[in-house]
């Protein structure tokens, strides 16, 4: 059993509007130690999606010096010609 302990919710400073539906949180875990979780929630996904995580994910990486987990939840489908990416590195 993975057990996952949230310890305090961050904020991001790198965002140029204020975003009320993305999260930054420290977390722990006694397997990994400290790490990140960059929750965002969107309405429904678009390719410029991963970049932009990535690129959020590697300055709270770079500021706080722990790596960093996405996650992306979608509240609609996405369109039926999107290609939606399960995980990038």
């Amino acid at each position: 059993m993975l057990r996952v302990t949230a310890l305090e919710i961050l904020g991001s400073d790198f965002q140029w509007v204020s975003r009320e539906n993305d999260v930054l949180m420290k977390a722990h875990s006694p397997a990994h130690g400290d790490f990140l979780i960059l929750a965002e929630l969107q309405f429904r996904y678009t390719d410029k999606m991963s970049l932009r995580m990535r690129v959020y994910a590697a300055l709270d990486q770079e500021k706080y010096q722990l790596p960093v987990y996405s996650v992306l939840v979608n509240i609609l489908q996405p369109s039926e010609t999107a290609v939606v990416k399960g995980r990038v590195f």
